[in-house]
C-alpha cells in the first residue's frame, strides 16, 4: 500500500504538487514494476489518500486512481450532520 498524506496549508511546510504526486504514485502501482511485484507473489499496491477529502474534491481524487480514502473533517464539520456530509460526498461521486 502506498500512503499519500495530504498538504495542509496551515504553516507546517511548503505547498506540494498534490495531484501530480497522486498520479505518480499511481503511474507506479500500475507499472511494469507493479506487475512484476504481483507475479513474484507479492499483491497488488493500494493507493491511499489520508486527508483533505471532501466533497468538492472527492470525484477529482477518485479519478486520481485513489483505491482508499480517509475522510475526516470532511465528515465531522460544523456544515451538516457525519450523514448529511457523507451524502454530499457520495453525490460528489454519483453514488
Amino acid at each position: 500500500m502506498a500512503l499519500v498524506v495530504a498538504p495542509h496549508r496551515d504553516g507546517y511546510g511548503e505547498d506540494l504538487p498534490f495531484e501530480q504526486v497522486c498520479l505518480c504514485f499511481e503511474e507506479l502501482a500500475r507499472s511494469d514494476s507493479g506487475k512484476t511485484q504481483i507475479a513474484g507473489g507479492g499483491r497488488q499496491t493500494k493507493l491511499m489518500i489520508d486527508g483533505g477529502i471532501k466533497d468538492h474534491n472527492s470525484a477529482m481524487v477518485a479519478e486520481w486512481g485513489i483505491d482508499v480514502a480517509v475522510v475526516g473533517s470532511g465528515l465531522i464539520n460544523d456544515r451538516g450532520t457525519i450523514a448529511e456530509n457523507l451524502a454530499a460526498i457520495n453525490s460528489a461521486l454519483g453514488h
